[in-house]
């Protein structure tokens, strides 16, 4: 622990003057986090309503999940933390989770870790479709995990407006 610094874990780690990752993350333009969020969401739910509707397309639908999943954890990191603790300066991914900012995290990471995990899973299963005696076990199965990931990412992007709407916190720039 540093004697200068008051705490030694969010408050420091989680600074836009800080160097490295956590810093780094901390430090993206609410803009450019928010507009990348619903852009990656609107193209993860496109691509797994074309896999529902077509059976095709399980490779990209999972790539997409990843690139989704990964910036939803900047823009949480950069903007929809501090929207939930009312307060610009605090960015820290885990204190969402504690009582005191009403277990925020939960309905955040939940639908988000259970979305990624069922869309990589439709990439993994997918190419083995083209084996006939495996054809009707992955399109079944296959059809499964991407209603069930699109749920979860709805979920998460609903509940992610939400704290964002609510907060008596206001960003510049975040929308415009």
């Amino acid at each position: 622990m540093q004697p200068d610094v008051i705490t030694s874990c969010c408050g420091s780690l989680f600074s836009a003057n800080d160097r490295g990752v956590a810093g780094e993350v901390t430090a993206v333009s609410p803009r450019w986090a928010m507009w990348s969020l619903y852009l990656s969401g609107a193209l993860v739910l496109l691509s797994g309503l074309f896999y529902h509707r077509t059976r095709r397309g399980g490779l990209l639908f999972g790539l997409l999940a990843l690139v989704a999943f990964l910036i939803a954890l900047v823009a949480i990191v950069s903007v929809i933390s501090p929207y939930i603790y009312a307060h610009p300066e605090h960015h820290c991914p885990f204190c969402i989770l504690k009582s005191g900012h009403g277990f925020a995290g939960y309905l955040l990471y939940i639908p988000l870790f259970a979305a990624t995990a069922w869309a990589l899973c439709v990439a993994v299963v997918s190419p083995w479709q083209r084996i006939s005696s495996l054809s009707e076990a992955v399109s079944t199965s296959g059809t499964r995990l991407v209603r069930r990931s699109l749920m979860m990412f709805v979920i998460f992007y609903l509940s992610a407006s939400g704290f964002v709407y609510n907060s008596t916190l206001v960003m510049q720039g975040v929308w415009w």
